[in-house]
C-alpha cells in the first residue's frame, strides 16, 4: 500500500526556538517541557505559527470480533454503539472536553457490529452536534484468536478512512488533530499490537481495561493469538491483519495523512497510541508529527510511549476517556505555542525560583 509521503519538521527551527526562550528565562529549564512543545509546534507549523484556533477531535470507532465468545468484555455488542451515540449527540466525556477545549468534532464508525443497533438512523432524526460518518470496512473485526482479525483489502480500507479523515481536515484549514478510538475489545488488540511490535511478552503488555476485565483471561487470549499468527514485528499490515482492529487501522493511517499535510497530532490512551505505533511501523518518519496526550493507566502504555520515542503531555490517571486525553494535550500544546508567539515578539518572563 502506497502512502504519501511525510513532510520533514524544521528540526533546525525548533533547536533555535528552544535556545530563544532559555535565554530569555531567567531560570534555566524554567518551562520544562513547555519549552520543549513549542519547540516542536515550531518545527511543525513555524516560527510565526499562532497557537492553534481551527483543532479537531477525530473519533473512530469499530467492534473486535474477540468479544463475540470469551472475549474480554462479556458485554452486549450495543455497548460500542450506546457509547458512539453518547459521543454523535455530545454527551460523552470526550466530546464534553473537546468542546470545552474548542475542538470542532468528527465521529466516524470503520466497523460496528451490525447488530449493535449503530447508526445514526437508529436514533431520532434531529440533528445532533457532533458529525457522524459511516465508513465500515465491515462489521466488527473477526476472531483473532481463531484467525486473522481481517483481511490484508480490509486493513488497507481501514487506512484509507484514516488517510481520508486528515485530508478532509487539511482541506478544512485544521492546525493540530486530536485522535482517539471507541470500541469495546480494543484494548486487548492494542495489547496484542504492543506485544507483536516490540516482542515483550503478553502478561507485560495487557492491563485491566475499564477496571473490570479479567487480566489472565485476556493475557492467555492475546498468548494464543500471537502463537497462531506470529506476525513480522517489523511488518505494520502483516500485525494490523493478524491483531489489529479497524480504529487502530484508520489511526494509523490518519497520522500518515496528518504527516503529510504537515498537521500535528494529540494522540489519545492506549488504544490510540497502538495506532500510532502502527504507523511508526509503516513509516518512522511520521512519528515526527505525533504527540501522545495522556498517560493511560493502561500499565504497559508507558512502553508503547517509549519505544515511540514519546513521553505523554500529563497524567491524570484516565483509562477510557474517549477523548478527554487527546483534548486536553492539545489545550497544553496551546500554551506552549503561546510562549513561542510572546519569545518572538519580547519574552516571556517569570519562571521557577533557585533553589536555596
Amino acid at each position: 500500500m502506497l502512502l504519501p509521503t511525510p513532510r520533514l519538521p524544521d528540526a533546525t527551527l525548533g533547536q533555535e526556538v528552544q535556545a530563544r526562550l532559555a535565554r530569555r528565562m531567567p531560570v534555566s529549564g524554567a518551562l520544562g517541557r513547555i519549552g520543549e512543545l513549542a519547540a516542536w509546534w515550531a518545527a511543525t507549523r513555524g516560527m510565526e505559527a499562532p497557537p492553534s484556533s481551527r483543532g479537531r477531535l477525530l473519533l473512530f470507532a469499530a467492534d473486535h470480533g474477540v468479544t463475540r465468545g470469551a472475549g474480554p468484555s462479556p458485554a452486549d455488542p450495543r455497548t460500542t454503539a450506546e457509547r458512539v451515540r453518547a459521543f454523535h449527540a455530545g454527551e460523552a466525556a470526550g466530546a464534553v472536553a473537546a468542546a470545552g477545549v474548542g475542538l470542532a468534532r468528527e465521529l466516524v464508525d470503520v466497523g460496528m457490529r451490525a447488530d449493535s443497533g449503530a447508526g445514526p438512523r437508529a436514533g431520532p432524526a434531529t440533528p445532533r452536534p457532533v458529525p457522524w460518518r459511516e465508513q465500515p470496512v465491515g462489521p466488527g473485526t473477526r476472531d483473532l484468536t481463531e484467525g486473522p482479525a481481517m483481511t490484508r483489502a480490509e486493513a488497507e480500507a481501514a487506512i484509507a478512512v484514516g488517510l481520508e479523515a486528515a485530508a478532509r481536515a487539511a482541506g478544512d484549514g485544521v492546525d493540530v488533530l486530536a485522535i482517539a478510538e471507541l470500541g469495546v475489545g480494543n484494548t486487548l488488540s492494542a495489547s496484542a499490537v504492543l506485544a507483536a511490535a516490540t516482542g515483550m511478552p503478553a502478561r507485560l503488555t495487557v492491563g485491566a481495561g475499564r477496571g473490570d476485565e479479567d487480566v489472565g483471561r485476556k493475557t492467555a487470549l492475546v498468548e494464543r493469538a500471537l502463537a497462531l499468527h506470529a506476525p513480522d514485528r517489523h511488518d505494520a499490515m502483516a500485525i494490523l491483519v493478524a491483531v489489529g482492529g479497524f480504529e487502530l487501522g484508520a489511526i494509523a493511517g490518519a497520522c500518515a495523512g496528518a504527516a503529510a499535510a504537515g498537521i500535528p497530532v494529540v494522540l489519545d490512551g492506549f488504544a490510540s497510541t497502538a495506532g500510532g505505533l502502527l504507523a511508526h511501523l509503516l513509516d518512522p518518519r511520521i512519528t515526527a508529527w505525533v504527540q501522545v496526550g495522556p498517560r493511560s493507566a493502561e500499565n504497559a502504555h508507558w512502553a508503547m510511549a517509549r519505544y515511540l520515542g514519546r513521553e505523554p503531555l500529563h497524567d491524570l490517571g484516565i483509562c477510557a476517556g474517549e477523548g478527554v486525553g487527546a483534548a486536553l494535550g492539545v489545550s497544553t500544546l496551546r500554551v506552549a505555542a503561546a510562549m513561542l508567539q510572546q519569545a518572538g515578539t519580547g519574552g516571556v518572563a517569570g519562571g521557577c525560583p533557585p533553589a536555596p
